[in-house]
């Protein structure tokens, strides 16, 4: 997909009355994860509650065949119904499901999507790279001071978003095809790999990178200092592992002080091992350990490219920030019993 810019500006706020207020939820089906945010509204601000993370595939094969597979959307299918299952019953609900970079290149599409209403009765909405880029942002810069400069970062299974501006308001987003699964399986990193295609897969990662951190990079405020925040699986899953913490586990990650030189020194470690041998290391499931070099061989190479020695990472991303864009008026709920 092209490039795309993306300015972001806060709409009017959803404000929820009587006794029962409503559970919000941001339901995210990824094309390696599927995952669903749960959250409610305390002195007018969005606090988390629980988040339910399966690696469920969507996307494999998407990239090699332009469809999805029928044991992908049944994986993916089951998990949104046990996600589901553990909200209270009545539980009034507000928020969004969507679905990301697998099912914006999937032919099929429409299958997958009347199967989930069918089962669900609501029809998840497919956001555009330039509504995921700015969904990203905001949720993971929310993490940061209201006049910060930030640039955030996220590292999806089919898709890569970088962007730059302030908390609350995006001035520049990249939606990119480049994503774990799209690369673990282009390269052959699922298992291990010799230094040949680790090199393949970094020379292509540069180059997709290169033009958005370049355009990422002047877009940046010279008087204003910077901070770079990454999201989503693969950082939160590097964080996880650094800290000896089980993958997903909010606390402790939140804030934590990743280094470039160590996220690719890890990255082409794991790269040499077979998926069997990156579980007992990375403490991570199979199917996250199929992708994760991938992922952080992304992740490096945009740090290095955007000139970082390090970066923050937050747990907040794509599914808070829609949250925040749900409650604003700026993208339609799915649930909506206010």
């Amino acid at each position: 997909m092209p490039p795309v810019s993306v300015v972001s500006t806060p709409g009017p706020t959803t404000s929820f009355k009587g006794a029962a207020p409503p559970l919000l939820v941001a339901l995210d089906l990824g094309t390696n994860t599927t995952l669903m945010l749960t959250a409610r509204i305390a002195n007018g601000i969005i606090v988390e509650q629980s988040e339910q993370a399966r690696t469920t595939r969507l996307g494999e094969g998407v990239a090699e065949t332009g469809s999805l597979r029928p044991e992908a959307v049944s994986r993916t299918l089951a998990a949104v119904s046990d996600f589901l299952a553990d909200i209270p019953a009545g539980s009034p609900l507000f928020g969004v499901a969507v679905g990301t970079s697998a099912l914006r290149d999937a032919c099929n599409r429409d299958w997958f999507l009347d199967a989930f209403e069918a089962r669900f009765g609501v029809r998840p909405h497919i956001l555009s790279g330039a509504e995921e880029a700015a969904a990203t942002f905001a949720g993971a810069a929310s993490s940061q001071p209201g006049d910060a400069g930030v640039v955030t970062l996220d590292i999806g299974g089919g898709s890569t978003e970088i962007a730059v501006g302030t908390p609350g308001c995006c001035r520049l987003a990249r939606s990119l095809d480049l994503g774990c699964v799209r690369f673990a399986e282009r390269f052959r990193l699922v298992e291990a790999a010799s230094a040949d295609q680790v090199a393949a897969a970094r020379q292509a990662a540069v180059d997709i990178l290169q033009p958005a951190c370049g355009a990422i990079g002047q877009a940046l405020d010279p008087n204003r200092p910077v901070r770079i925040v990454a999201s989503g699986g693969t950082a939160v899953t590097f964080a996880a592992m650094s800290l000896g913490l089980a993958a997903h586990s909010r606390e402790g990650i939140e804030g934590y002080v990743a280094p470039t030189a160590q996220v690719v020194r890890t990255g082409e470690e794991l790269a040499s091992l077979s998926s069997r041998e990156r579980t007992r290391i990375s403490r991570v499931d199979i199917d996250r350990a199929r992708v994760l070099p991938a992922g952080l061989l992304i992740f490096g190479e945009a740090l290095r490219l955007l000139g970082a020695a390090d970066c923050l990472v937050t747990c907040r991303g794509l599914r808070y920030g829609l949250l925040l864009q749900v409650r604003r008026g700026q993208i339609a709920p799915t649930w909506q019993d206010v």
